[in-house]
């Protein structure tokens, strides 16, 4: 039988499809990209915002279309279950993620015959991610109670992986050729934190200890929880890309209080400076939200001040998204969505322009870069620590006559550069 997915949403969400997908093949299913190709089609959903709920809704009323079995999984199913049951009586079954570990059996039962033999498990992954790079999930859930964040609501509270268990499939991964190792959580530096005695710092101890990886990157770094022993870590160990993804979410204190943050600004301009002091090219990437209840024009101009001094590497921003059952919902003075709207314009045209000049100070730069995929005759996609792989950062164009293989380490320089990408010209392959 013929197998597609349709996974929507985060990276967190990619590994879960990647669990199902590697369930149908050991069942000697064929995977195919297009679900018109498909005897079964998955549809892995995400519920976090109302954008990506309609576009998850979308795409399962344009796959219903093609008359074939159909599972729904992930966040929007989790989240709104019963309506989803209700409204769409055609799809053959919605599995919610509190279901995941009875995969095999609702799928089997769905489809009147024992196809599938394994449920979901981490070290049977479909890898489909570029080549020489998978994501690592090392926890699930969220202990934080942001008041705008729907997350608790779908993935319940911090579940961390044992960190024996995280390291059996790093080796697993080292085995199948991977070179770039990308560690992901909701909030990767709360891991441990539920009881198991360790925390981010000894996982990544633990996983430099298996020498096929070059780049180790962390995703979501939760500002209030980077230690100096793990800034200093990222500074004395080469192999841990100088990537820091720090979701600050605003900068003005009152609305980090009734965001629920557990920083504060000057914990902002600590935190910055001290990487900054300590990391020679630090690649810097964050998030905030524009329009959050109550946000002033005078607290946005402290935003976009915050901004100009601090000079982001990659920065993403969003208005804010109301969204049911979170504490902020009920909040009063709601921002009109046209005022949202173009002060998130404005940030975006100012970070543009940042962007720009910072790409600029990287020419002449050096760094090694992992061989992603050739382009044509002459070009090549590649990756350092400027970028991240979940396709948010810009990319990097290697542009020589050199015969590269994906997956093959070169040191590279920085000849040009956009706004948001960078050129590069060939140095040397490098070993490691």
């Amino acid at each position: 039988m013929k197998i597609s997915i349709v996974s929507l949403g985060c990276v967190k969400n990619l590994v879960d499809s990647e669990m199902m997908c590697g369930c149908f093949l050991n069942a000697n299913c064929e995977y195919v990209k297009e679900p018109k190709d498909a005897d079964i089609i998955i549809v892995n959903t995400c519920g976090f915002i109302l954008s990506s709920k309609k576009e998850s809704l979308d795409t399962i009323f344009r796959l219903l279309s093609l008359d074939k079995p159909i599972f729904v999984t992930g966040c929007l199913v989790e989240r709104y279950l019963d309506n989803l049951r209700k409204e769409i009586p055609e799809v053959s079954r919605f599995i919610p993620i509190r279901d995941y570990v009875h995969f095999k059996e609702i799928v089997n039962d769905a489809l009147g015959f024992p196809l599938l033999n394994d449920d979901l498990n981490m070290k049977n992954r479909a890898l489909s991610s570029e080549p020489n790079s998978a994501y690592l999930r090392i926890s699930d859930g969220c202990d934080n109670r942001c008041s705008y964040c729907a997350i608790p609501l779908i993935r319940g509270n911090l579940k961390s992986r044992p960190m024996e268990e995280i390291y059996e499939e790093a080796l697993l991964l080292a085995k199948k050729g991977i070179k770039e190792l990308v560690l992901i959580a909701q909030n990767t530096t709360d891991y441990g934190k539920d009881g198991l005695g360790y925390n981010l710092v000894d996982l990544l101890k633990k996983l430099l200890t298996i020498k096929e990886f070059r780049f180790i990157r962390t995703l979501y770094l939760y500002p209030h929880d980077v230690s100096d022993e793990l800034i200093d870590l990222f500074a004395s160990e080469v192999r841990l890309t100088p990537y820091f993804d720090l979701p600050f979410q605003h900068v003005n204190d009152e609305l980090l209080k009734a965001m629920n943050r557990r920083d504060k600004k000057i914990d902002a301009i600590n935190l910055l400076d001290k990487i900054h002091a300590k990391i020679k090219h630090p690649f810097i990437r964050t998030t905030f939200i524009i329009g959050f209840p109550g946000e002033t024009e005078e607290q946005f101009l402290e935003l976009l001040d915050f901004i100009k001094h601090y000079r982001f590497t990659h920065l993403g921003a969003f208005v804010y998204s109301r969204e049911e059952g979170t504490v902020s919902y009920d909040f009063k003075e709601q921002v009109n969505k046209k005022v949202a709207k173009d002060r998130l314009r404005r940030l975006l045209a100012l970070q543009k322009q940042i962007s720009k000049e910072i790409n600029e100070t990287y020419i002449g730069l050096k760094m090694d870069a992992l061989v992603i995929k050739k382009m044509r005759k002459d070009t090549y996609l590649v990756r350092s620590g400027f970028n991240a792989p979940d396709d948010i950062d810009g990319k990097i164009y290697l542009y020589t006559n050199e015969h590269l293989e994906p997956g093959e380490i070169v040191q590279i320089e920085i000849v040009n550069c956009a706004s948001y990408d960078l050129e590069a010209k060939f140095i040397s392959k490098t070993k490691f």
